[in-house]
């Protein structure tokens, strides 16, 4: 059996989707198992033990009907007997049913049943994103919840994450990961200040981890911080470098972020504000991960861009300034 996996094409979303691709080969340990995914989420699958092959997508190829129908076109050649999409989209199920595929499982919606040989009905109920993914495989068991491998990094990336820290003066840092996708979620550098300067005090040597578009708002904490206390390579690293130097950190305190999401799955200790999103169905798994969040009268809004005109961020603003510090202390 040749299977294939449509990734999410969010960091977050790839991270709650390794407990399925560990199911699918739980489950079929004689299948050849690839996963399909955008070129910025690869970096979550590569190396791991459950896939056979990963197949990256720029971008680029996807943009325009003549650019997806062609992405089809060539998934042809893979050869694949089933596919499950873990996206919602109607361009993956497009490219699946152009990819010759018998067995295209997924969620219906957006008008995308006719592309599907097996469209699924979405739950009604609010339930955490890692199960929904799970609803897809009819064969679905309680064992399939149990802890599988996670991001996963072979001794030559692990041995240059030691040296990058180690040239940074550096020995198992607290890592940083201030960045968000949605703007409602960013944390202001001001109420970083608040949160991390209990750690500065206690002498945590702090690391800020990001992409490119969180390298100002890593700068300006940092900036904010005692001299010495904190460094950023915001921007600096690929995912999967950021990664493999996250994997070498002490703990993460983190936005509602996908780094956020690939600490805990890490195992480190990880805490991770919430604010606009609900964490029933978005919070990082992992034995060691908490949150902190504060109810307020918005939220949770689920909304990218904060509504509230009159208390900008209220949802964060308004989370004690001690709480993160407490509750790392009690993973």
């Amino acid at each position: 059996m040749n299977i294939a996996i449509y990734s999410p094409n969010w960091i977050g979303d790839a991270v709650m989707a390794l407990p399925f691709v560990n199911a699918c080969r739980e489950q079929q340990r004689d299948a050849r198992l690839t996963v399909i995914a955008k070129d910025w989420v690869a970096a979550i699958y590569e190396k791991h033990p459950s896939i056979d092959n990963l197949i990256s997508q720029p971008a680029d190829r996807l943009r325009g009907f003549g650019a997806t129908t062609l992405t089809g076109w060539n998934l042809r050649r893979e050869k694949f007997d089933k596919i499950y999409l873990l996206t919602d989209s109607l361009r993956s199920a497009y490219i699946a049913w152009l990819g010759g595929i018998a067995q295209r499982t997924g969620y219906s919606g957006q008008a995308r049943g006719i592309f599907l040989s097996r469209a699924v009905r979405p739950p009604r109920a609010l339930e955490h994103r890692s199960l929904r993914y799970f609803q897809l495989l009819s064969e679905a068991q309680d064992s399939v919840l149990q802890p599988g491998p996670g991001i996963t990094f072979d001794d030559e990336e692990q041995d240059w994450a030691h040296r990058e820290l180690r040239m940074m003066n550096l020995e198992k840092p607290l890592a940083v990961l201030p960045g968000s996708a949605a703007p409602a979620r960013r944390v202001p550098a001001d109420k970083w200040r608040s949160f991390l300067m209990p750690f500065a005090d206690a002498g945590h040597q702090l690391l800020m981890i990001g992409g490119t578009h969180d390298a100002t708002l890593a700068d300006s904490i940092v900036s904010m911080l005692p001299t010495g206390t904190a460094v950023s390579i915001a921007g600096r690293q690929s995912l999967r470098q950021s990664l493999a130097l996250l994997g070498q950190c002490a703990g993460a305190l983190a936005t509602d972020s996908g780094l956020g999401h690939a600490a805990a799955n890490l195992g480190l200790p990880t805490v991770s504000i919430f604010g606009s999103e609900n964490p029933d169905i978005t919070r990082p798994l992992g034995q060691r991960a908490a949150i902190v969040r504060e109810s307020v009268h918005c939220s949770p809004c689920r909304r990218n861009l904060c509504h509230n005109e009159e208390e900008p961020l209220l949802c964060l603003r308004s989370i004690d300034d001690k709480s993160m510090m407490e509750t790392y202390e009690q993973l």
